[in-house]
């Protein structure tokens, strides 16, 4: 007699609404998206690189005179424009962006391959549940009927040893076979954890 530890525990999980946290738990994606962040920051500084640099100044003067002293106060206002580095400047920010659009492009492909891998994951745990129940509910009951059958027929004198053998051997077959399939299941479930990020399995445990 098999006996074994795998338990079917069916997935209740809405993959569609988990989605977007998988992305934020995959470190490829959160890597790239530390990258976008910083291209976006260098475009921003090389932009800010054309504008005029504008000072504003207070001053005080004392001028001497022969009736005492005198005080005065100025304010001046100053205005810096780069013209002999503009074309350089605007080479800074040209390359800044295509550096921005290059980073969001790996980011944008990261994000569509995690997808795909949601989505075949989603697809082979489907496919092995439905193989779990099918042998719960068809499979196993048909195959251990057969046994038992079997069994009693030989008690009652109807059928040889060697067919109760033959039926018992089928029920064991049938018992590694479930087994199979079991763990066909858990290992569906556990790709499926990795392509969300280990969200199933977090969402497991805190139930």
């Amino acid at each position: 007699v098999l006996a074994d530890s795998l338990v079917y525990a069916p997935t209740d999980l809405d993959v569609g609404v988990s989605l977007d946290g998988a992305w934020m738990q995959r470190t490829e994606y959160l890597g790239v998206q530390q990258a976008y962040l910083s291209a976006r920051k260098q475009r921003s500084l090389a932009v800010a690189s054309l504008l005029p640099d504008v000072s504003l100044g207070i001053f005080r003067q004392t001028v001497a005179a022969p009736t005492g002293s005198q005080k005065f106060w100025r304010t001046g206002i100053s205005l810096e424009v780069p013209v002999w580095g503009f074309w350089g400047q605007r080479g800074h920010i040209n390359e800044a962006k295509a550096q921005v659009a290059q980073v969001g492009a790996e980011r944008d492909l990261i994000k569509l391959k995690i997808g795909q891998e949601v989505d075949a994951a989603v697809a082979n745990l489907n496919a092995a549940s439905e193989r779990v129940r099918w042998m719960q509910e068809r499979i196993l009951p048909t195959s251990k009927a057969a046994f038992e059958m079997a069994r009693r027929s030989y008690d009652e004198g109807k059928a040889r040893y060697l067919e109760l053998l033959e039926a018992q051997r089928e029920w064991v077959d049938t018992q590694s076979e479930y087994v199979e399939t079991l763990f066909e299941y858990r290992a569906a479930k556990a790709q499926l954890a990795r392509a969300m990020g280990n969200i199933l399995t977090t969402q497991e445990n805190e139930q």
